[in-house]
């Protein structure tokens, strides 16, 4: 596909209802979890100054680390482990250079953003690709030992064979709340597929529910990457999420098949909202770069201006990539 086509991409985050979910927070999600794209560039200083434009508002500035890795000779990093490597070691004089956003970054921007990050990208530099794309299906309905049984039994049909199952147990991991309250002790998973293949999953036990990654690279990656980021409803991308993840695996059981028809009928839109992005986040966010600002409108506009940025924020927020944070913190 070209990358012209990107232009008319539309897509929106997506969450399920069911009678079988109790409350919002136990009702199925999905999004994006890891995002690498590789870019072509005129010139590195005009890439960084073009990404750092992207980013803005969001992030603090790329600083050079001043080492390369992952055979790159520079390293640029910010906020959230969010990385830029340019000048790549041993290969021709094209100036090219890879983004990583990984999962804690790409839920703070949320699907929207991505999406405009993406397509502006490709309007901007003379050539892109996603070379890795991960996507995430929280609060599952089913365990990890239902999937490794299905996989023990060859109850499945899939790409991966039976033999790249790996489990991973970590009986003593401790888990906090934001008060400093143990939530749990330990977690497990599986891994099935080769990490040298285009295509694995990965599904575990995340701190009291289960969720399913599908991760994808190199060419597969572009092609799932497109597909999910060109859909012009939310209908649409979900269906090419769940169509990607069953054309590499599918299960033999009850419990997929009742997993699959929530996708097919039963689905809620919060534009622009991953559940996972957590109050305590913002509140890191807010503190690291609005802190500042906050200090010098306050100090100059007074208690008035603070009641203005309130209004206005409750004004914005239907709007915004935070809708549904405050409902789902009132349900907990």
């Amino acid at each position: 596909m070209a990358n012209s086509d990107l232009k008319t991409a539309h897509s929106h985050n997506i969450t399920f209802e069911n009678s079988y979910y109790n409350n919002q927070s136990e009702r199925p999600s999905w999004h994006i979890d890891y995002l690498t794209v590789t870019i072509w560039a005129h010139d590195y200083d005009d890439l960084v100054d073009f990404v750092n434009f992207c980013l803005r508002g969001v992030f603090t500035d790329l600083q050079d680390k001043g080492h390369g890795g992952r055979f790159y000779q520079t390293t640029y990093k910010t906020d959230l482990s969010v990385t830029l490597r340019l000048d790549p070691i041993g290969q021709d004089n094209e100036n090219r250079a890879t983004l990583e956003l990984p999962g804690q970054a790409c839920q703070l921007l949320g699907f929207a953003k991505l999406r405009d990050l993406l397509l502006t990208f490709n309007d901007y530099f003379p050539k892109i690709r996603i070379n890795r794309i991960d996507t995430a299906f929280n609060n599952v309905p089913f365990t990890v030992q239902d999937v490794e049984r299905c996989i023990l039994d060859d109850n499945l049909r899939s790409y991966a064979k039976r033999e790249s199952l790996k489990l991973f147990s970590q009986p003593n991991e401790r888990v906090y709340d934001d008060d400093g309250q143990v939530v749990q002790v330990g977690t497990s998973g599986l891994y099935f597929g080769s990490r040298t293949s285009t295509r694995m999953i990965r599904v575990y036990d995340k701190h009291g529910y289960t969720r399913l990654e599908c991760e994808y690279k190199h060419d597969k990656a572009h092609q799932v990457g497109l597909d999910l980021l060109l859909s012009d409803t939310p209908e649409k991308a979900l269906k090419m999420a769940v169509g990607h993840l069953r054309d590499y695996v599918d299960f033999f059981a009850e419990w997929w098949d009742f997993f699959m028809d929530n996708f097919d009928r039963l689905y809620k839109t919060l534009p622009q909202n991953i559940q996972e992005l957590t109050v305590e986040q913002i509140k890191q966010w807010f503190e690291r770069q609005v802190s500042a600002a906050f200090y010098v409108m306050a100090t100059l506009q007074g208690q008035d201006y603070l009641s203005h940025l309130y209004n206005k924020g409750s004004q914005t927020y239907e709007r915004s990539r935070y809708k549904g944070i405050i409902e789902m913190e009132c349900t907990k």
